[in-house]
């Protein structure tokens, strides 16, 4: 029932940080229940740890949203508020982005 949950976690398994799994999929696995279909599976990190976040994500395609805009993330920018949100994919197989 939590397929993609599970194969997040693996891909977190290298991080060093805190992170949980945040969103829909949060409240779900909160009650026990799958009670939608997901698009997607939200992960949040503390701000501090983002140096760890780039480390673990080597190999992704990372983008940031910004004033409602998607743009690459510079692996030297450290992310400051109001951003808080990037997206992720894997460049080197067909998944669909967490």
């Amino acid at each position: 029932m939590f397929e993609k949950c599970q194969e997040v976690s693996q891909w977190m398994a290298a991080f060093e940080g805190k992170w949980f799994i945040a969103g829909g999929w949060a409240i779900d696995l909160h009650i026990g229940e799958e009670t939608r279909q997901h698009q997607d599976v939200e992960v949040a990190i503390f701000r501090e740890d983002q140096s760890l976040l780039k480390e673990t994500m080597s190999g992704w395609e990372v983008h940031v949203i910004e004033n409602k805009q998607l743009r690459e993330w510079n692996q030297l920018e450290q992310l400051e508020m109001p951003v808080h949100e990037i997206h992720a994919k894997w460049r080197y197989r067909n998944w669909k982005s967490y």
